[in-house]
């Protein structure tokens, strides 16, 4: 599937990973992960890549942003959650 149409179609899924905090064994937030859609860009590497390749970086990057959001309203507020994003695409001139 191309580059495109997963950012037309918002394509780009997120998972979680719980973060532990290791003396106590407890979660203490989450790290957002993004996933394409099955097939040749489903991994985050490949898709970064591909959109760096063709001038899309910002916008995955946003896209992978947005759909985070979308589900960390649902969690505990006392959770902490985490988002990696390139900082060259974020800088402020």
């Amino acid at each position: 599937m191309a580059l495109k149409s997963i950012l037309a179609k918002r394509l780009i899924t997120t998972v979680f990973q719980p973060v532990i905090h290791i003396a106590t064994e407890r979660v203490v937030g989450y790290e957002a992960l993004s996933r394409g859609p099955d097939g040749p860009l489903q991994y985050p590497y490949k898709f970064l890549t591909v959109a760096a390749r063709y001038g899309y970086s910002l916008e995955i990057e946003q896209l992978c942003l947005k759909r985070a959001k979308e589900l960390i309203s649902t969690m505990p507020a006392e959770l902490k959650v985490f988002v990696n994003l390139s900082p060259t695409r974020w800088k402020k001139n």
